[in-house]
């Protein structure tokens, strides 16, 4: 879709549209979709986007027994590498690695974290969980955040919804944990992002023949409004029946000022 220049004056909305496409250009099929949510990030340049682990390096600061971690330069989604951990037959559920980062400040202005997470097998919403923390080794966790369901072998663009962030003004220590026991299995992290979303997982719908790919989101003056003007980054996330996740689209999007516009 590109740069989808948009107004919105006081008092109306405006239907944005997206066509859909594989990695082979074709109309992705829609027909099996179950959810389609948008995502509008504000501009990178202004702060508003915080890299917390690029996962270009193997998680090395505690490691739990049985657990090996390392890079996977091989399957990752962006950088030049993803973080893999092989997790052994009889790990118990618990932690199962963190690393250590630049001290961040995740107390105002964020609203989420951003990961793209792959696991070996199935795995159900909350059956993984990232931590945040200001202490080493996510010692005492100020935020345990669950990861959505998992399709094997699938990777899956996580938005994880930050909620109070008041303790989150010193971060230096991100991990994994396994709530519930997995056995053996693999599990791979990549790009953890802290971002400030314009608006977040916003419910659209197909438009017209499934088959064509296009989706439909009503924007309306109340998600944006007091919004700044300017090019923003965006996102399309498709649920499909299966429990299959896919994100086809990761652009821009720019909001205009409008002479009715008051704010």
């Amino acid at each position: 879709m590109g740069v989808n220049k948009i107004e919105l004056p006081k008092g109306n909305s405006r239907i944005v549209t997206a066509t859909l496409t594989d990695s082979n250009g074709d109309a992705l099929d829609l027909t099996s979709l179950s959810a389609v949510y948008l995502s509008v990030q504000k501009d990178k340049a202004n702060d508003d986007y915080t890299e917390l682990h690029l996962c270009d390096v193997a998680w090395d600061e505690a490691v739990t027994e049985n657990v090996t971690v390392t890079v996977d330069t091989a399957d990752f989604q962006e950088g030049e590498g993803s973080v893999k951990m092989a997790v052994a037959d009889g790990v118990a559920a618990g932690l199962l690695a963190t690393d250590a980062i630049t001290s961040v400040d995740l107390s105002s202005g964020y609203t989420s974290i951003h990961l793209w997470i792959k696991s070996s097998v199935n795995t159900d919403a909350g059956d993984l969980q990232l931590l945040l923390d200001n202490t080493a080794s996510c010692a005492s966790p100020k935020k345990t955040l669950d990861i959505p369901a998992l399709t094997a072998a699938t990777w899956t663009h996580a938005v994880l919804d930050l909620g109070d962030c008041a303790q989150l003004s010193a971060i230096i220590s991100v991990g994994l944990y396994m709530a519930v026991d997995k056995g053996a299995f693999n599990v791979w992290v990549d790009n953890i992002v802290g971002a400030n979303y314009v608006i977040e997982k916003l419910a659209g719908s197909v438009e017209g023949d499934p088959t064509a790919g296009i989706v439909a989101f009503e924007i309306t003056p109340s998600l944006t409004r007091y919004q700044p003007i300017g090019v923003h980054d965006y996102d399309v996330h498709l649920i499909f029946a299966d429990g299959s996740e896919y994100t086809p689209i990761i652009d821009e999007m720019e909001l205009l000022a409008h002479p009715h516009r008051d704010v």
